[in-house]
């Protein structure tokens, strides 16, 4: 078995802005594997808030003993075995074993979704997430990209302008809003000061509002916010599903953190399994890795895979978008 990298530099049609930076494009890699005329791909989307860089991607790759599979495409857990043996970034983790997964069932002639025991499903809503921008700038850009088509946004903010922007935002629609800070706010008082100057709106929920290390600041949110919380910084490849149920009512779990589909599936049945709601999301993705995501919606209450809306001349064509729903090719 043969694996190969390629990165991919991704220009954006708008400016990435969140909380905490903004990127302007973005670097994810292509991982290719193949056997006896079969290929597997799986994407990688590094994320610099875990420490993730393309030069550890490519340090990490560099690293792989590829002689371990050389004439033969071994069993999953066989592979597995082998990835466990490095310290990989979570995202090229994913990468590596989806391409191996996508290899097996294409080598074996069956679909992702059965070898997975999830349900395939290849279409569905989305919501569109819309970045940080000046407020006099939301009517442009919601005109724009033609945000009506969606029936839910998701609005990135700051604690400096978040009321603002929500404010100029629901003036323009009555779509449903999902409010995402990104770890902004700093304490459980300023978060509930911003939260309750949210009454008059659409809110449907909020998203990871504080650090993820404000455990008991999360927890007295978790008693006096009105509106349902989602963990998303404070999800990774590893979840203490006891402490996130007592700081959260959902989680926004991406495969690009988990570390791939077997693990994600293990954190979304485990957060059902505590009553939790759960939302399926990604990074600025190919339509690769929004393709990949799509065998795991079932298992979620909401979709949050727009990721590749924001790539300019996106590469691919594995999914596409009509009137805010994405169709798996």
């Amino acid at each position: 078995m043969k694996i190969s990298i390629e990165k991919k530099l991704l220009s954006l049609n708008y400016p990435w802005k969140i909380s905490r930076n903004t990127s302007y494009q973005k670097t994810n890699f292509i991982v290719c594997m193949e056997q006896d005329g079969k290929t597997g791909l799986g994407e990688v989307a590094p994320n610099i808030r875990y420490d993730e860089t393309p030069e550890r991607i490519m340090q990490e790759f560099k690293q792989l003993d590829q002689n371990k599979f050389t004439n033969v495409l071994p069993p999953i857990d066989d592979f597995t075995h082998w990835l466990n043996q490095y310290n990989l970034s979570q995202s090229f983790r994913f990468g590596l074993e989806s391409a191996f997964i996508h290899l097996f069932c294409e080598t074996e002639n069956i679909n992702v979704c059965d070898f997975l025991g999830t349900e395939p499903i290849n279409e569905t809503d989305t919501c569109f997430s819309i970045p940080i921008m000046e407020p006099e700038n939301l009517e442009k850009f919601f005109i724009q990209w033609k945000l009506d088509r969606f029936k839910a946004l998701k609005l990135k903010i700051n604690k400096e302008s978040g009321i603002e922007l929500v404010n100029k935002l629901s003036q323009l629609t009555k779509q449903s809003l999902r409010i995402d800070a990104n770890e902004s706010f700093t304490s459980f008082e300023n978060c509930m000061e911003f939260i309750d100057k949210l009454h008059p709106y659409n809110i449907q929920f909020i998203e990871q509002p504080l650090s993820s290390n404000l455990s008991d600041d999360y927890k007295m949110l978790r008693k006096n916010c009105p509106y349902s919380l989602f963990a998303d910084e404070s999800i990774t490849n590893e979840m203490n599903v006891e402490l996130i149920s007592e700081q959260f009512n959902g989680i926004n779990m991406k495969l690009m953190k988990a570390g791939g589909y077997l693990n994600g599936i293990k954190i979304l049945k485990s957060a059902r399994h505590f009553n939790l709601e759960t939302m399926i999301g990604c990074m600025v993705e190919t339509s690769l890795g929004i393709y990949s995501a799509l065998n795991l919606v079932s298992l979620a209450d909401y979709i949050d895979l727009d990721g590749f809306l924001v790539v300019k001349d996106e590469p691919f064509g594995f999914v596409t978008e009509r009137n805010g729903r994405i169709y798996r090719k």
